[in-house]
């Protein structure tokens, strides 16, 4: 398999665990470091390590329903560099869809971004950052409120 299909591969694995909450997975497609970043547009998203990750993966698993997470593999952008050992992704088409108590949302447009290293026989993300416009915060980290950090 190409480093381009393991990347696309990597992609599929993580929207696939995202959307089933399957936090085992999860911890296999993200390193597991404190050097691992993870930006959102809102400032309540801006995490450094996994440990504050699964947190934040916890707490969104623990307030939404029906969750489904994908992304237009026809908009993937993937860059191989170093020789084949890091990647950059990329795509503006991620969507989240879910549902909190009865409140349906569908966020169809978001722009993801990552970077990936091999690791070993595999690939894990390092840093990937989402980003929307003109968007509220839809899940309230621990100390904050919907609504704050929109920007």
């Amino acid at each position: 398999m190409t480093a381009i299909a393991e990347i696309r591969e990597l992609v599929a694995r993580f929207t696939g665990a995202f959307g089933a909450g399957d936090m085992e997975t999860l911890r296999a497609v993200f390193s597991r470091d404190e050097t691992l970043l993870f930006y959102g547009t809102q400032v309540n998203l801006h995490i450094v390590g996994w440990p504050g990750l699964e947190r934040a993966f916890a707490h969104q698993f623990a307030a939404m329903q029906d969750l489904r997470v994908s992304v237009d593999p026809d908009s993937l952008v993937i860059t191989v560099l170093a020789e084949g050992r890091a990647a950059c992704v990329g795509t503006p088409r991620l969507r989240f869809q879910a549902r909190m108590g009865e409140r349906p949302f569908d966020l169809p447009r978001i722009r993801m971004t990552a970077v990936a290293e091999r690791r070993g026989e595999g690939w894990v993300f390092v840093q990937m950052h989402w980003s929307l416009t003109d968007q509220e915060v839809v899940i309230a980290q621990e100390g904050e409120a919907a609504g704050e950090g929109a920007g």
